[in-house]
C-alpha cells in the first residue's frame, strides 16, 4: 500500500503543478515570468529558444532521483513492476498527446507503419546483443526525434512572442517530466547505472536543441513535424508493446501481475491528467 501512496503522490503533484503553469494567461499575469520578458527580448528568439530547450532537458532530471530512491527502498522486483508504469506513460503519451496532434490520413498511417518496421529492423540488426541494450538504443532514438519536435514548438513560439515562448516551454517541461519518468524506469530496469542513465537523458536532450535550431531555418515546420511525429509514434508503439511488455512478461512473476497492471494504469492516468490541463 505504501508504494501506491508514493506513486499516487507523484502523479497528483505533477498534475497540480501543470494546472497552474500551463496557461498563457497565467504567464502574462505572473510577475516572475513578466520580469523575464526584457531578458528574452534582449537575447532574441534564437538564443531564448535554445536556452529554454536546454532548461526543459535539465529540469526533467529531478524525477530520476525519486525513481532511484524508490528502487533502493523497494528493491529490484518493485522496479520490474514499475516497468508497467513506463509502458503506460509511453503509450499514454502516444494515444493522448502525439496522435491527436497528427493529421491522420493515409500518408501518416503509412509513416506510422514505416516507423514500426524501421525500428523493428534496427532491433533485429542489434539482436546479437542479448542484453536489453538494443531496447535502450531504440528508446533513445525515439526520444531524440520526439524532443526535436518539442524544440521546434519552443523555437516557433518564441518567434511569436516572449509570453508564448514561456508558456510553451512550461507546457513541454511538465509533459517531459511525465514522459521522462517512464524513460528513467526503463533505463534503470535495463541495468543502466546512474551515470549512464543521466548521460542518455542528456543525449536525448540534443534533439530539443536541434528542433529549436530548425525552427529558425526551416520554412515549413508543420510539414516537417507531419513526417517526424508519425515515425515517433511507430517507434514508441514498437518499444512499449514489443520490447517493454515483452520484458515484463519474461521477467515478471505471476504474483506481481496486479502491480504491473496498476502501474500501467497510473502511467496512463498521469499523462491524461497533464493533457487535460493543456
Amino acid at each position: 500500500m505504501e508504494k501506491v501512496v508514493l506513486l499516487t503522490s507523484l502523479v497528483v503533484s505533477l498534475a497540480h503543478e501543470h494546472h497552474h503553469e500551463d496557461s498563457l494567461e497565467w504567464v502574462q499575469s505572473n510577475a516572475l515570468t513578466s520580469s523575464l520578458v526584457p531578458f528574452i527580448q534582449q537575447l532574441g528568439p534564437t538564443y531564448s529558444s535554445l536556452l529554454a530547450s536546454a532548461f526543459t532537458t535539465l529540469a526533467a532530471l529531478g524525477n530520476f532521483f525519486l525513481i532511484l530512491a524508490l528502487q533502493l527502498r523497494e528493491g529490484k522486483e518493485f522496479l520490474n513492476s514499475m516497468l508497467g508504469f513506463a509502458c503506460g506513460a509511453i503509450l499514454g503519451d502516444v494515444m493522448l498527446h502525439i496522435l491527436p496532434s497528427i493529421s491522420l490520413n493515409n500518408t501518416s498511417s503509412f509513416l506510422i507503419l514505416g516507423g514500426i518496421l524501421l525500428f523493428y529492423s534496427i532491433d533485429r540488426g542489434l539482436s546479437h546483443d542479448h542484453t536489453q541494450g538494443h531496447n535502450v538504443v531504440l528508446l533513445i532514438l525515439a526520444d531524440i526525434l520526439h524532443n526535436t519536435t518539442d524544440g521546434m514548438a519552443i523555437g516557433a513560439s518564441f518567434y511569436i512572442s516572449p509570453y508564448m515562448g514561456i508558456s510553451t516551454t512550461l507546457a513541454i517541461l511538465f509533459h517531459e517530466i511525465a514522459h521522462e519518468t517512464g524513460d528513467f524506469i526503463a533505463l534503470i530496469q535495463a541495468g543502466y547505472s546512474l551515470k549512464r542513465t543521466l548521460g542518455c537523458n542528456l543525449v536525448t536532450g540534443v534533439g530539443s536543441l536541434l528542433g529549436a535550431v530548425a525552427a529558425n531555418y526551416w520554412s515549413d515546420l508543420e510539414a516537417l513535424k507531419g513526417v517526424v511525429l508519425p515515425i515517433v509514434v511507430g517507434n514508441f508503439l514498437y518499444i512499449a508493446l514489443s520490447s517493454m511488455m515483452g520484458s515484463l512478461k519474461e521477467q515478471g512473476k505471476k504474483g506481481n501481475l496486479f502491480w504491473e497492471v496498476f502501474f500501467f494504469i497510473m502511467g496512463v492516468i498521469m499523462i491524461y491528467l497533464l493533457e487535460s490541463f493543456e
